[in-house]
């Protein structure tokens, strides 16, 4: 006959416990400890999510014990409802997960009249039971979903973080009532969770932190101790250079000090004092694993960007024949132009502009008054951001009114929108001069005055069809930029006239339409010049527009676009910089 042990050791091999599973009821076990008597909503929640995620026995017994054990009897009388519904509803805990959170949702209902309806503020408190416990279930599961793709070396995304951020939180406040001689459970486990995540997640320490030691604060404990984690947090990552030994040092400095000389009791400090120890004795492989799940988080984004270009170059490839096939034998001039805007699109998405670091910023500001009698003004502005500077547009349509103000907007913005996206800036305005030729059935143009600013290198580049002079307020001089061209929408092939020069910061560019330069006529660049002393582009453009309404008579629209050429605060500080290590 066998021996008693010998029968036990041969059962207990024939039952596969893994440690993730005891883990697991020893989590819902505490999550549903957590509450009052009559509001208890993380035990059905985690019930719920272990269903999702196929581990429902071990969570069910888990929450069971805890709710038990803490007297959580509305949560647990919830837990009971909904394991007996999911029996009834889909046979085995397996099956149909679909069903589960309206099954969570039917439970709730039905323990209502025996828990929640003696008055208003039960009832109240039995609907926070249930939506709690309804959301608490997805961010659980999303939890658990989490942990197992980062437990098979997947990446997790945005909303895994959140999710497990939100169930440290829902720990701590769980474990928060537990104490011994002061020292909080709650208070150790937030410490150890910000410890654990300073050595390689850099901000996400600091999120966690602030999550966990506010779930610490609604169990019970201090609101003081939650900053001092949280503050613990960011000068460990500062530190964590030094490996573990400068986490330790920074997130220990800044909570004892906080404990002596803040707010927060001294058995805070013994709080982190033993997180710490507990985050010493960590191996570091452990840490190093979990520092890796961020960096296959940016691993995987690297990769989707890098697919995502991969994508747009095939589409781009595809656009670039169809384009060849229209052009190669075009039937018609309708035809040829189909081809050359396909070519153009392919090119601008395979040379797409990236960002690039920025010495300058421009600053604009915009005034506009239409024609006196006119409601509408026919004139239209478009400011674009390029990814490497600003581009600034200036559309004046044939005479006033709707219609004017319709062509002009299909000028600028259309013209905008294509330069911005990195089509090449003479196939956009021939694009946009063929487009108003062949929609508009009368002869229908309009002006196009453009500044392309390079935030990087500081050049500006100034295109003209047909638009009046531009200035450039520079140290209190002066500079004109003219060109005589013909606006878009007369002939094909209009071609703009082009001129590039370097800009300097404090430089002010100044472009109107005709209604203003007429207005002032010989004297605008000295009205310019006098306002040197103005700093502000909206108030300088503000006064171009009262000083020509102070001429007389308005027989045009008038708009003005004012840009400022100011020096980026970082490329200010760096030079700074290197002129003290200069001298």
């Amino acid at each position: 006959m066998a021996r008693p042990a010998q029968m036990i050791k041969k059962y207990a091999a024939g039952v596969d416990i893994k440690a993730a599973d005891i883990l697991w009821s020893l989590l819902c076990a505490l999550l549903s400890s957590c509450g009052t008597e009559s509001f208890a909503p993380f035990g059905p929640a985690a019930i719920c999510a272990g269903m999702l995620a196929g581990m429902g026995s071990r969570a069910f017994f888990g929450a069971l014990i805890g709710s038990a054990a803490a007297c959580r009897w509305a949560g647990l009388a919830h837990s009971l409802v909904f394991a007996a519904l999911c029996l009834i509803w889909g046979g085995t805990m397996k099956k149909r997960r679909r069903d589960r959170p309206v099954l969570l949702i039917s439970a709730g209902v039905l323990i209502a009249p025996i828990f929640y309806m003696d008055s208003l503020d039960a009832a109240m408190t039995g609907l926070g039971q249930l939506s709690a416990s309804i959301f608490f279930s997805a961010v659980f599961y999303r939890a658990a979903a989490a942990l197992k793709r980062a437990h098979l070396g997947r990446g997790i995304g945005e909303r895994d973080m959140t999710a497990l951020f939100l169930t440290a939180g829902a720990c701590c406040a769980a474990a928060a009532p537990y104490c011994m001689r002061g020292v909080s459970l709650g208070g150790i486990l937030a410490a150890l969770m910000a410890l654990m995540l300073s050595g390689g997640a850099g901000i996400y320490a600091v999120a966690c932190a602030a999550v966990a030691g506010a779930g610490a604060a609604i169990g019970g404990g201090s609101v003081a101790f939650a900053g001092a984690v949280t503050i613990g947090a960011l000068s460990a990552s500062a530190l964590s250079k030094g490996k573990k030994a400068g986490v330790c040092c920074g997130f220990l400095g800044v909570c004892l000090v906080c404990a002596y000389f803040g707010d927060c009791e001294l058995n805070h400090g013994v709080e982190a004092t033993i997180a710490t120890i507990l985050y010493a004795m960590i191996p570091n492989k452990k840490l190093s694993q979990l520092a890796g799940l961020f960096e296959r988080q940016e691993q995987e984004a690297e990769r989707r960007l890098k697919s995502l270009k991969s994508r747009v170059k095939e589409t781009a490839e595809v656009l670039n024949r169809v384009s060849s096939l229209f052009e190669a034998s075009p039937e018609s001039e309708l035809e040829l132009f189909t081809g050359r805007q396909l070519r153009c699109m392919s090119e601008a998405m395979v040379n797409m502009p990236e960002e690039t670091e920025r010495r300058y910023t421009l600053r604009c500001g915009t005034a506009a008054r239409p024609r006196k009698g006119v409601r509408e003004a026919g004139d239209s502005i478009a400011i674009r951001d390029t990814g490497k500077g600003k581009l600034l547009i200036l559309s004046d349509g044939m005479g006033s009114g709707p219609a004017a103000r319709r062509e002009s907007q299909t000028a600028a913005g259309l013209a905008g929108d294509l330069m911005s996206i990195g089509v090449n800036e003479l196939d956009a305005l021939d694009c946009v001069n063929r487009l108003l030729m062949y929609r508009s059935e009368y002869d229908m143009y309009a002006t196009i005055d453009a500044f392309a600013f390079d935030c990087g290198s500081g050049m500006g580049r100034f295109l003209k069809l047909g638009a009046p002079p531009s200035y450039i307020l520079r140290r209190g001089e002066v500079i004109e930029l003219r060109a005589e061209t013909l606006p878009i929408g007369i002939i094909k092939g209009a071609s703009p006239a082009r001129q590039e020069l370097e800009l300097y910061e404090g430089d002010r560019i100044i472009m109107a339409t005709d209604g203003v330069t007429d207005a002032l006529g010989e004297s605008m660049a000295e009205r310019i010049a006098a306002l040197y002393e103005c700093k502000d582009p909206e108030r300088i453009a503000q006064t171009l527009i009262s000083l020509s309404l102070e001429e007389g008579k308005i027989n045009d629209d008038m708009s003005v676009i004012v840009a400022l050429v100011q020096r980026e605060k970082k490329s200010r500080e760096k030079d700074t910089r290197d002129k003290a290590g200069t001298l």
